[in-house]
């Protein structure tokens, strides 16, 4: 009966770590979609700067780039709702399971319809040669406010993918903690069988040593009159580095000479370096005196495992800063006290200019590469009390605590300044920009969603401006403050 338990935890507890590994896959994906719908925005940014300037050649590539990525959209849009194979950031086949859940299917149907949306405008555009250039002004206004729904749509399927994730990987460390409690339980249910069967100490000894050098986890039997060690399995062996005969005879003590460490775990320097060992103690009473069994388990791996997931849950795996989880939670707690105190706060919502460029030119290392500096110049530029974090591709949020829009600004200003010096990266000299969106509380929302959308639309504004329609020379930078840009 434990066997058959102990194989049904493992079976689900494998079963649930390969969901959890496709859990990233799809979270990977829809971060990509966001990324996908900006290109498609961007690209209609490059066709008017490309039909302002004649260049034909062009507007015919951009034309092609934006049919490609609204198709490749779409094709991952019916990958989630009906599962099927997709791509994945690195042009990689994947494959999407159907995903289930009102919410779930909601965000994509939303998603879906300003796709359709989306595409009829762009559609009709093209079929009529391209239009004029008020159309091609309507078109842009078009593709702005769908790229800002589709990217909402995605942001919000990305989160609801992450939250399914940390559910399962919750249920894996408890799968992982049952099947511990049960190969624990089938221990001493077979020692305390053999102590019935058994009768006479040397025979009763011998008989344990026998069994206990026979399983995984490492066993120690201690002589609780002389607190001397009578027993050292070959799996305490492997732990301890050392032989039986090194530790037989002696006092416990020497065994166990450091105490237990914040999470109840004993630290051990062996031989082969530092490990984390998990010691259940057991009295039992025999003839003549009493045993203490000690079970020892190297638990260094669960609790990398779980260090992994904690990391995977709230740090960027990248840039490692802050990821979205992280950021909406703090924005939470600042407001909160921000309210309480009658503080102000202000948000800064920075995205690169030029980043798809790197990445086309040059390939996604050079692109990490380039994050990783970026998110570094940032974190360097804040005080210790902000939160900066990564929250898309490209794009870069930070909570500055206490903050007037003025010193928002002033901070702002000091960013794009950094991010727009030159970056060596990989022995390639890269130059990029950055759009940067303010929004201060009270003064511009009193709410998480205001901060967001004000902050959000600022950075787009800068965006639609003429200084977005040529070549990027110097950092860009957009405040908006009541209804005015500055």
């Amino acid at each position: 009966l434990f066997i058959l338990l102990d194989s049904s935890m493992l079976g689900l507890n494998i079963l649930l770590t390969r969901q959890l590994e496709q859990d990233a896959v799809e979270i990977n994906v829809a971060g990509w979609q966001r990324m996908l719908s900006q290109a498609i925005s961007k690209n209609i940014y490059a066709l008017d700067r490309a039909i302002d300037q004649g260049r034909k050649d062009e507007v015919q590539h951009v034309k092609v780039s934006v049919e490609r990525d609204m198709q490749s959209y779409r094709h991952t849009l019916n990958a989630f709702k009906y599962g099927g194979v997709t791509v994945n950031p690195k042009q990689e086949e994947v494959y999407l399971r159907r995903v289930v859940g009102n919410d779930k299917l909601n965000v994509i149907g939303a998603a879906e319809s300003a796709w359709v949306d989306l595409h009829d405008a762009i559609e009709d555009y093209f079929s009529r040669s391209m239009g004029s250039l008020d159309d091609l002004s309507i078109l842009i206004n078009q593709v702005q406010i769908n790229n800002i729904v589709m990217l909402d749509n995605m942001n919000q399927l990305v989160w609801l993918l992450e939250k399914q994730s940390i559910r399962k990987a919750e249920s894996i460390r408890l799968f992982q903690f049952l099947a511990f409690f049960l190969a624990f339980a089938n221990f001493v249910y077979i020692l305390r069988n053999y102590s019935s069967i058994i009768q006479l100490k040397d025979k009763n000894l011998a008989t344990l040593n026998q069994v206990i050098h026979s399983i995984d986890a490492a066993v120690v039997l201690i002589n609780i009159k002389k607190d001397k060690v009578v027993s050292f399995n070959k799996a305490a062996e492997k732990i301890f580095s050392s032989t039986s005969s090194e530790y037989i005879g002696s006092e416990l003590k020497r065994l166990i000479s450091l105490g237990p460490s914040d999470d109840g775990k004993y630290s051990y320097c062996g031989k082969s370096g530092n490990v984390h060992l998990d010691f259940v103690r057991r009295s039992t009473v025999s003839d003549g005196g009493g045993f203490e069994v000690i079970t020892i388990n190297d638990v260094s791996s669960h609790i990398e495992c779980e260090q992994f997931l904690s990391t995977l849950a709230y740090v960027d795996p990248l840039t490692k800063i802050s990821n979205r989880l992280v950021i909406d939670d703090r924005l939470v707690q600042e407001l909160k006290r921000s309210k309480r105190k009658k503080y102000q706060m202000s948000l800064l919502y920075i995205d690169l200019d030029g980043f798809k460029s790197v990445n086309d030119a040059l390939g996604h290392d050079y692109g990490d590469q380039l994050l990783i500096e970026v998110s570094k110049v940032i974190q360097g530029s804040c005080r210790e009390c902000d939160t900066v974090g990564r929250v898309g591709g490209d794009e870069f949020i930070v909570i500055c605590p206490e903050t007037h829009c003025a010193a928002a600004v002033k901070l702002g200003k000091k960013i794009t300044d950094k991010i727009c010096e030159i970056h060596l990266i990989g022995g390639e000299a890269i130059h990029i920009g950055a759009s940067i969106g303010v929004a201060t509380y009270p003064n511009n929302g009193e709410s998480i969603e205001e901060l967001k959308r004000y902050a959000d639309q600022a950075m787009y504004k800068i965006k639609q401006s003429n200084h977005s329609r040529r070549r990027i020379k110097k950092a860009r930078f957009a405040v908006l403050r009541e209804r005015s840009l500055f």
